[in-house]
């Protein structure tokens, strides 16, 4: 954000779902912003306290996630819920705000919606993953989950991955059908199709995408030799569908934060990942050093991104400068 795309300091802007869709950058910029915002919380440059969760109800959770990024010198808190009986409702499973303020007054800048930004966030830190650590030639991708995060993953495997082919599961086979019938008629992707059998669906897949909202899949079923000795497994679900084992035989496993990974890994109310080793690194760690597919470790690969509140804020501040560039959102006063 630049001084002179700030409103007034008596005011602050409030960006709907749609506006935030409207101010959304493109995907390579949103994969340089991801990548960017995990670099700086890798080498020390911000702070992110780990998010607590709060569990008002079963199957349920809400969590604060608070970044300030010194080197870019942005604040941001993201207050966001996930409540799995929403589709009963004909609600999003995922909705919730973020709060932007200025660092030097703390004075509040912006208010949106955070359900657009979250599913692209997620979906970016996957494609900041892929281009590290997706070996040259794979192209077979199976998705367990054709919900929000399904939809918002396809444009990136476009971008990274060549001509993917995918393979789609869901607890719903009228969901997965509608799925790969939009998926057939998007740019970049060269197949797809619905896989009945759960093991069928997993066997062959170069890279496994888990984006479940609830344990609707019967648990953890993703256990070694499920998949490929070399696959590229990618649980974005808070680890609903794989077992500790899995991650205790990958021959790296890599998170977006380190510490916060460590404290659900002894703190964790729900038990996802006790049992799960110590991380091998960051991805923010990873692009540091200049990681890329042909140097990725020989075997499975298993990149849990548990949600960096230092990506939400880096792209929200980019959505937000846009909106005040375009006029977009409404202004109301402090």
């Amino acid at each position: 954000m630049n001084e002179q795309d700030h409103d007034g300091p008596s005011v602050l802007r409030y960006l709907s779902a749609a506006d935030v869709q409207r101010c959304l950058p493109p995907l390579e910029r949103r994969l340089e912003l991801a990548e960017a915002a995990l670099v700086s919380l890798a080498q020390g440059e911000a702070q992110m306290p780990p998010k607590p969760v709060l569990e008002p109800r079963p199957e349920a959770f809400f969590h604060p996630m608070a970044a300030w990024l010194r080197r870019q010198d942005l604040l941001g808190i993201k207050w966001v819920s996930g409540y799995a009986s929403n589709f009963e409702r004909g609600l999003p499973f995922v909705m919730g705000l973020i709060v932007l303020n200025d660092p030097d007054t703390g004075r509040p800048l912006c208010v949106m919606d955070c359900t657009v930004l979250t599913a692209v966030r997620t979906a970016d830190v996957t494609g900041v993953a892929l281009k590290r650590f997706a070996k040259k030639g794979d192209r077979l991708v199976t998705i367990v989950g054709a919900g929000v995060q399904g939809r918002s993953h396809l444009p990136v495997f476009a971008r990274c991955l060549d001509n993917p082919e995918l393979t789609v599961l869901d607890r719903s086979p009228e969901r997965a059908e509608a799925y790969v019938e939009w998926a057939r008629q998007q740019p970049g992707i060269a197949a797809a199709s619905v896989a009945t059998d759960l093991a069928a669906g997993l066997a062959d897949a170069d890279v496994v995408l888990t984006a479940g909202t609830a344990h609707g899949f019967g648990g953890r079923f993703v256990e070694p030799g499920v998949v490929r000795p070399n696959c590229l497994l990618i649980p974005i679900d808070w680890n609903l569908m794989v077992s500790p084992e899995t991650a205790c035989a990958a021959a790296w496993l890599v998170v977006d934060d380190r510490d916060e990974f460590e404290y659900y890994r002894f703190h964790d109310s729900d038990e996802n990942f006790l049992g799960f080793p110590p991380a091998h690194e960051t991805i923010g760690e990873a692009v540091a050093r200049g990681a890329d597919p042909e140097s990725r470790p020989s075997g499975l690969v298993v990149v849990c991104p548990l949600g960096a509140a230092v990506v939400d804020v880096m792209l929200a501040s980019d959505v937000y400068s846009r909106a005040c560039e375009l006029g977009v959102g409404a202004v109301l006063p402090l």
